[in-house]
């Protein structure tokens, strides 16, 4: 007999589920042996998950699993554990409580990294502009808009994973404020591209006031962590202090969803209102979130590959996957370098920061899923471009391990070959 009634898509979520599982393990195995961070495997193994059904299943059964409820909530619960995760990521970053120095170095890298990819980004869009194949029918102000972020982007969630499991000191640091700062103009950029496409300007106007509000809301969050009632809850309870805080993150984040922006938005947003460095009082509840988190994010990978990868999709040209990666990597390496350089950071680390700002993966998956779903990019451009964050994201550990053999990282507790276990 079939299961029906709520049992189908509950059966439909706990198999997702153990996709996931598995092939987060096998992708993490595979890009150990590799020498590649463990992320980059786990991005791979789940977004192959989805090509991988249709082969095994036939695309009619992927038809009904995509139809029925069971996807729903995989998604739902992918991007509670994403929030969670980065909620503790984001955490002890400071950014409003680090020195003058820091800022200044954090804002340089963050506009070396965002304004030299973007000029890349240009010249992939009037290279790709003559060709209707690869440009497409959209509005062309919302295509030169989109080319340009889909190559700015750095992954804040898969850069924090490289970051957390390679102790890289302050050019981890650095590089992972500078990320949120990228983060916070491109989802803007994002929406102003897409709001382009639909021909109005009204959607990314409201996007502006959505982030201006969700900006109070986090400071009031912060304050609220910080008076003496939730201390002591925090302190005393921390089990039910982190079942209150998650269900405050994560209301807070798919609220910011419903309203156009996206749950790394309010993610970030919750980590910076979290008190963190020298106070500790929220750091047990926040860990066991972590924990969470991040048994939790490769679900989203499986997730992704199931709604995007299951479709008929053109495949781009050797030519096309080989300039658009060239012109993103050179774009997030020498604009990272450049901008460590000028806070005066020596070569060996602004190489560092620049291989760590060349990290895209997840949020670039998310960015040029938006792209492609609401029409900007065409199946050849989104493919294209899907190659290159895997491909970027993938040259990170080797990049920092030729940095590293040459110049090893010096600061206590930062040990040289970190990534290749990661």
């Amino acid at each position: 007999m079939q299961p029906t009634g709520i049992a189908a898509p509950a059966l439909g979520l706990l198999g997702i589920l153990a996709v996931a599982l598995v092939a987060a393990r096998v992708g993490a195995l595979l890009a150990r042996a590799l020498r590649q961070p463990e992320v980059v495997g786990e991005v791979a193994a789940g977004l192959l998950c989805g090509p991988a059904a249709v082969w095994l299943l036939g695309s009619g059964r992927v038809g009904a699993l995509l139809d029925s409820g069971a996807l729903t909530g995989a998604k739902t619960v992918a991007e509670v554990g994403l929030v969670l995760f980065l909620l503790a990521e984001v955490r002890d970053l400071g950014l409003h409580r680090s020195a003058p120095g820091d800022r200044r170095t954090t804002l340089l890298v963050a506009a070396g990294s965002l304004v030299a990819p973007a000029l890349c980004g240009l010249l992939l869009a009037w290279w790709v502009s003559g060709d209707p194949v690869l440009r497409g029918a959209a509005p062309a102000a919302a295509f030169w808009l989109m080319v340009p972020v889909s190559l700015a982007i750095t992954a804040v969630p898969v850069l924090a994973r490289i970051t957390a499991r390679r102790p890289a000191g302050a050019v981890g640091r650095t590089a992972l404020a500078a990320a949120v700062l990228i983060d916070a103009v491109t989802w803007v950029w994002l929406l102003v591209a897409i709001g382009t496409a639909a021909g109005g300007s009204d959607r990314w106007v409201r996007a502006v006031l959505v982030l201006g509000g969700a900006l109070l809301v986090a400071v009031l969050l912060g304050w609220a962590l910080r008076t003496g009632p939730a201390r002591a809850l925090a302190t005393g309870l921390p089990r039910t202090a982190a079942l209150v805080l998650a269900a405050a993150v994560v209301v807070f984040a798919l609220a910011l969803e419903h309203l156009g922006l996206t749950v790394i938005v309010g993610a970030v947003l919750a980590g910076l209102a979290v008190p963190g460095g020298a106070d500790r009082s929220w750091a047990p509840p926040v860990d066991l979130l972590a924990r969470l988190g991040t048994a939790l994010v490769p679900l989203f990978f499986v997730v992704t590959g199931l709604t995007v990868l299951t479709g008929d999709l053109v495949a781009p040209g050797a030519l096309l996957l080989v300039g658009t990666f060239a012109l993103a990597a050179v774009g997030k390496l020498a604009g990272g370098y450049l901008g460590a350089r000028a806070a005066g950071m020596g070569k060996p680390d602004a190489i560092r920061t620049g291989a760590l700002m060349n990290t895209r993966g997840l949020t670039e998956i998310v960015v040029i899923q938006v792209g492609f779903t609401s029409g900007v990019l065409t199946a050849p451009m989104f493919l294209a471009l899907l190659v290159m964050a895997l491909a970027t994201t993938a040259l990170t550990g080797p990049l920092l391990r030729a940095v590293d053999n040459r110049a090893p990282v010096v600061e206590p507790g930062a040990p040289t070959e970190e990534v290749e276990r990661s």
